[in-house]
């Protein structure tokens, strides 16, 4: 049946939803099958008298066909599709819903969860965390993704608040590391959600971002596929704004700490290795990156004596946990270059290093803990002598 003028896109169905006109087209997937509603921004295009199947609210409709009612793109990102076909269509679609998805969660396609929900919004009776944790969709999810679950339930204008603060982060990151394209917002969007819900950390949202703006670094680290599914299709969204300077940031990073990073810039090596870097990617070898990292690993072993043959990224971590296992301090850049002096003159003695740190940060959560500690022990012994 027609809904709307010849050149327009036909959806399987017409619906109106609180005044609203949606498309309904019936996508099928490798796991789900499910309309998706488009929402009709242009009603001009609609035939004159057409008769909806459906008019009612949204939670009449949701009532009617037991699930949530969520629309995945607009009208007019269909229409005068020209060519397209039936097969590009419901591809394009599948896409949207996929991104709805990721934006809401995967829940968006599980039956049980849907089912909660649309009960919820019949009776008005919140969904709680029993009911969550007895679906299917729960058990199989890691606890990161529980807490996301659970979140949105509980406290739903917290779980909006952190979505738009990651979105925020990741914005101002994108911005300062120079990265362009038509599929910025869509990529802040898709990495705070994968952030936010547990998906994926923030250093593998921090890679996926490198491996997009960057393709000398996308080759070295294996080609596209490396890229996850999720992503692909940023590919042709995100400008190749910084061939090679995030490989080379990668690989001083790697051997000699990011502390080390704006003295590589200053002198100009940082911009020499990313030069270097896009000839390999060019003559398809790693002869100059082999290069880089031999001088990487000699200016390290000079730095860094007693960790030589290793590399910054390998012995880091220990000494980080080590701090903060004194001070309770989760290290940032300050506490980092500290931890990188020390490394400079450790001689594989912790008692010395942890006796220096407790020095340097008397003041820190930590250290004033076990000296209260101490002291309360101390006060527990003399007591006991005394009697």
């Amino acid at each position: 049946m027609a809904f709307f003028e010849p050149e327009y896109t036909q959806p399987d169905d017409l619906i109106q939803v609180d005044g609203n006109y949606y498309g309904v087209f019936n996508i099928q997937g490798d796991d789900f099958d499910m309309p998706v509603l488009v929402f009709v921004d242009d009603t001009n295009a609609l035939l004159t008298n057409v008769n909806p199947s459906f008019v009612g609210t949204k939670e009449q409709w949701e009532d009617a066909n037991n699930r949530l009612f969520v629309n995945v793109m607009d009208y007019s990102q269909i229409k005068n599709p020209g060519s397209q076909t039936w097969d590009e269509l419901e591809t394009a679609l599948e896409r949207n819903l996929e991104r709805t998805a990721q934006k809401l969660g995967n829940w968006v396609y599980d039956e049980e969860i849907l089912e909660l929900y649309t009960l919820s919004a019949l009776t008005g009776q919140p969904v709680t965390q029993t009911d969550l944790e007895s679906t299917n969709y729960f058990l199989t999810t890691t606890p990161q993704e529980r807490s996301w679950i659970r979140l949105q339930t509980v406290a739903p204008d917290e779980a909006t608040q952190l979505l738009e603060d990651n979105k925020a982060s990741f914005n101002t990151f994108l911005f300062s590391q120079g990265v362009a394209g038509m599929g910025i917002d869509g990529l802040s969007n898709s990495l705070s959600s994968a952030v936010s819900s547990g998906q994926i950390k923030s250093a593998e949202a921090t890679n996926i971002i490198r491996l997009l703006s960057d393709p000398v670094y996308r080759q070295i680290s294996g080609g596209d596929d490396v890229i996850p599914d999720n992503y692909k299709s940023f590919l042709g969204e995100i400008e190749s704004t910084r061939a090679g300077e995030l490989s080379a940031e990668g690989l001083v990073s790697e051997y000699m700490g990011a502390q080390a990073l704006q003295g590589f810039r200053d002198s100009g090596l940082l911009d020499k290795y990313a030069g270097m870097l896009r000839l390999d990617a060019a003559s398809d070898s790693n002869i100059l990156q082999n290069q880089i990292i031999t001088e990487l690993k000699t200016a390290h072993d000079k730095m860094f004596p007693h960790f030589e043959g290793s590399k910054h990224a390998v012995w880091s971590a220990p000494f980080h946990s080590f701090f903060t296992e004194i001070t309770k301090i989760s290290p940032g850049g300050p506490e980092k270059s500290y931890i990188d002096n020390l490394a400079r003159d450790f001689q594989g003695d912790y008692t010395a290093i942890g006796k220096k740190i407790r020095g340097d940060y008397i003041d820190s959560p930590g250290v004033k803990g076990d000296m209260i500690s101490n002291m309360g022990r101390q006060f527990e012994q003399d007591l006991s002598a005394a009697y």
